[in-house]
């Protein structure tokens, strides 16, 4: 990953938390359906 960063200039990391720190349950999701479930917990 260091390497694709050096030679793109972006950063990508194997996964990403969306969400209040001390959850007590996550959902785990990919592609698309990040987006989607990031506005809808935004509109909860």
């Amino acid at each position: 990953m260091n390497d694709f960063s050096a030679a793109t200039g972006r950063q990508y990391q194997p996964f990403e938390y969306y969400g209040h720190p001390q959850a007590e349950r996550v959902i785990i999701l990919m592609g698309s359906a990040i987006g989607t479930c990031e506005k809808w917990l935004m509109n909860c």
